[in-house]
């Protein structure tokens, strides 16, 4: 897709490189890059070992069936892109297939399960039991399953299970299809239609008489004006937004009143009405959680956006002969995306300030768990690293949105968790050195403040190095570029 929108793919086909050398060569790249990083981080995983809990044969399980996973992924992928015209659409396109591989089957499944147990004689069951087999058998080859039992204790299994072979089988039947296909799909080679950059959507807006439409003139702040209307979809988006939440909370609402009412019709089993605090429970927890998930998802997309688009576009030179600092430009951006979450956050307060509510007699004995002193440092290191670590991630994929054109959300995500995982081994291992070869042993009471102010330091220093490095990174590509 990438060669198709910058009218490449023909200058390839043109060179008589065969497809199989085309194919090969952009899904193989990718490929040993994921299993570099694999093969990087094992040693250090396998640390583990010595701190005892977790078997050599786990972490090789575990390294052999994400490889596999990433076999999968790599070449859904490469077919992916080979039927879709852009990026955009080819990225879409994979990531709905894999969630839907990854997470319908497990949910659906279950759901069957119980449908067909209140009446397993009806024919409308009977047909929905083959159904119900395949879900099943999907999410068994998923790398979900596959690392839930690799992670019991005393695993035993063999490396190549089953999940290895059906991730590999299912590779090369993508990798074949790809190869199939590839002349057919690739026939024509007429230029893509580019995404109009922000200016020319600017402009058009303007066009459009924006006197007889108040919601599309100009705000005083443009720059809050344009991450609203432009990035976050404007006031359609936000009517949505309201809705998200709600309409969530009626469906799981209308599921479970659903199921109860049959399984009260058919006579089979007890069905569980909930009462009102049950009722208040389930609807201030699902809009809570669901805002908040819904908030903190959004808010990172659009961080791989906040300069994104003006370092793909090339216009980062033109932000900087703005008679205002970057920063400033930075944030004005970032609190324009913030105003169209707004929903979001509304549901998150009003459904917090009603779960407080909900909890009250919960509540009455914080003040008697809190005397202690260490459950409350629990609790306020809890929240400080939750809110540190969410800003540090927003900050590397900003980081990484100057420095990639695409796939900035991705690697985000990586170097976050990598850098996570790479930090507790190393905390782990120094406190079996200064245990084992130093002879300093400390209470408990020492090590818990010991661990807290470490991992605060590391959090506040990597926000500050990546807050600078990203806007270092912003002036030196927009110097180039306007040179």
């Amino acid at each position: 897709a990438e060669e198709r929108e910058q009218g490449t793919l023909g200058l390839l086909k043109m060179t008589g490189v065969s497809r199989l050398a085309i194919l090969w060569g952009k899904s193989t790249s990718w490929l040993l890059i994921t299993c570099g990083f694999l093969l990087l981080q094992l040693p250090f995983v396998s640390l583990a070992v010595t701190m005892g809990g977790v078997s050599l044969n786990q972490v090789v399980a575990a390294t052999i069936s994400i490889g596999a996973f990433a076999v999968l992924l790599c070449n859904f992928a490469l077919f992916c892109s080979l039927i879709c015209r852009t990026t955009r659409g080819a990225s879409f396109t994979t990531a709905f297939g894999i969630g839907t591989y990854l997470f319908v089957p497990r949910v659906v499944a279950p759901i069957l399960g119980m449908i067909i147990s209140v009446n397993p004689a009806n024919p409308i069951t009977q047909c929905l039991i083959p159904v119900r087999d395949l879900l099943s058998w999907f999410s068994e080859t998923s790398i979900i399953s596959r690392l839930r039992v690799i992670q019991q204790t005393g695993f035993g299994g063999s490396l190549i299970s089953y999940q290895v072979v059906s991730n590999l089988i299912g590779g090369a039947f993508f990798f074949g299809l790809s190869w199939i296909f590839f002349e057919r799909l690739t026939r024509n080679l007429d230029p893509v239609e580019a995404r109009p950059s922000l200016l020319i959507l600017r402009l058009n807006f303007w066009s459009k008489q924006p006197k007889q439409r108040p919601s599309l003139q100009v705000w005083k702040n443009p720059f809050l004006w344009q991450e609203y209307h432009f990035v976050r979809g404007g006031n359609t988006h936000w009517y949505r937004r309201w809705l998200a939440s709600p309409v969530l909370t009626a469906l799981v609402l209308v599921f479970i009143y659903g199921i109860n009412w049959r399984i009260a019709v058919s006579g089979f089993g007890t069905p569980w009405f909930p009462n009102r605090n049950e009722l208040l429970v389930i609807i201030t927890g699902i809009t809570f959680w669901s805002s908040l998930f819904f908030w903190v998802a959004e808010s990172l997309l659009g961080s791989s956006r906040v300069l994104g688009d003006e370092y793909r576009e090339g216009t980062l030179s033109m932000l900087l002969l703005l008679p205002k600092s970057i920063r400033r430009i930075v944030g004005l951006k970032i609190l324009g995306e913030g105003i169209a979450l707004i929903p979001y956050l509304f549901w998150v307060v009003s459904s917090g300030v009603a779960m407080i509510y909900v909890y009250a007699p919960v509540l009455k004995n914080f003040a008697n768990v809190f005397r202690e002193g260490e459950p409350l440092l629990d609790w306020i290191f809890g929240t400080f690293t939750m809110i540190a670590g969410y800003v540090l991630l927003y900050q590397i994929i900003l980081w990484y949105s100057v420095h990639v054109k695409r796939g900035a959300l991705g690697l985000g995500f990586v170097t976050f968790h990598f850098g996570y995982a790479v930090f507790s081994i190393g905390f782990l291992t120094a406190g079996l050195l200064l245990d084992n070869y130093f002879g300093l042993r400390l209470d408990e009471r020492t090590m818990t403040v010991l661990m807290y102010s470490l991992t605060a330091g590391f959090l506040l220093f990597f926000n500050i190095a990546f807050h600078i490095s990203t806007f270092r990174r912003v002036v030196r590509v927009g110097e180039i570029s306007g040179s």
